[in-house]
């Protein structure tokens, strides 16, 4: 019985190195799709294509990049963000930023995550370089929770992720901001100027029917004296600059037709390089 027992184990374990083997395969295999894909957008836009860097430290996807890349070709004037939609900060598109030293607000509507932030991010707030809000940003309340910020009528950056109405709070921020970085819903096409209706306290389903279309956002974005300058590869954020700054820095025309990219949240994994800082990591880093 022994050996029969040690002779299924050998076996189990041999399939199970298979596995490992396929799974590991199957990610480079997408680590190389997505380089590929990259290749071919630098071709279509040109050397200004915003989104051409396949890195990142914190954000969900390629978020570090660009908006590396923005204030790399736009220069910085305040390194001040907000930041609606944050989760517990451990993945988000700010939090370069904060570990760079600039200075902002994250709103952010889930108690548990908001706690985590506290904690994580302690120093931070205590040093009065993040302030943290623990609050539901609505299109009635969201200039109300800036303004207790008091980060001034301007930022460099503003970032907008709450799924289910993110355009109908973008639209509501009186708040200038230099670049902005906005969530929109790649499953319209992008000729299609729609945003799902706002009802108060409706919440994201999981399904592809949330947010706005990338032409809705174009356009509330040219109401804020805002270009759509580039979108990331996975079809999840668009990005947006001030019109004075834009100059030949980015891919021409600043249109939804030109630079929509559809949804390929399959890029999202795998997560390219090492893995990222845990909560616990983070708490405890030299700043």
């Amino acid at each position: 019985m022994t050996d029969v027992t040690d002779a299924v184990l050998g076996r189990m374990e041999r399939l199970e190195w298979l596995m490992s083997q396929a799974a590991a395969a199957q990610g480079a295999s997408a680590l190389v799709a997505e380089d590929l894909l990259l290749e071919e957008q630098i071709r279509k836009f040109g050397p200004t294509f915003l989104a051409k860097y396949n890195t990142h430290l914190f954000s969900q996807a390629y978020e570090d990049a660009a908006i590396s890349e923005i204030f790399a070709r736009i220069g910085t004037r305040h390194k001040t963000f907000i930041e609606i939609g944050v989760e517990d900060g451990s993945e988000n598109t700010t939090r370069l930023l904060l570990m760079l030293g600039w200075k902002g607000v994250w709103i952010e509507g889930n108690a548990g995550f908001y706690n985590r932030i506290t904690d994580t991010f302690a120093n931070e707030i205590a040093s009065g370089q993040l302030q943290a809000i623990h609050a539901m940003a609505e299109p009635d309340t969201v200039q109300s929770l800036i303004d207790s910020a008091n980060l001034g009528p301007e930022v460099d950056l503003l970032s907008v992720d709450i799924d289910q109405h993110t355009s109908h709070v973008f639209r509501a921020i009186q708040t200038s901001a230099r670049a902005a970085c906005v969530e929109y819903n790649a499953h319209f096409p992008p000729a299609v100027d729609y945003e799902v209706p706002y009802v108060p306290g409706a919440a994201w389903n999981g399904t592809n029917w949330f947010g706005a279309s990338l032409k809705r956002l174009e356009v509330i974005a040219a109401g804020k004296d805002l270009s759509l300058v580039g979108c990331d590869l996975m079809g999840i954020n668009a990005f947006f600059v001030r019109n004075d700054l834009t100059e030949d820095r980015f891919p021409k025309p600043f249109t939804a037709g030109h630079h929509y990219q559809p949804p390929r949240y399959q890029l999202i994994r795998p997560h390219r390089g090492h893995r990222k800082l845990s909560g616990e990591e983070a708490r405890t880093m030299p700043r």
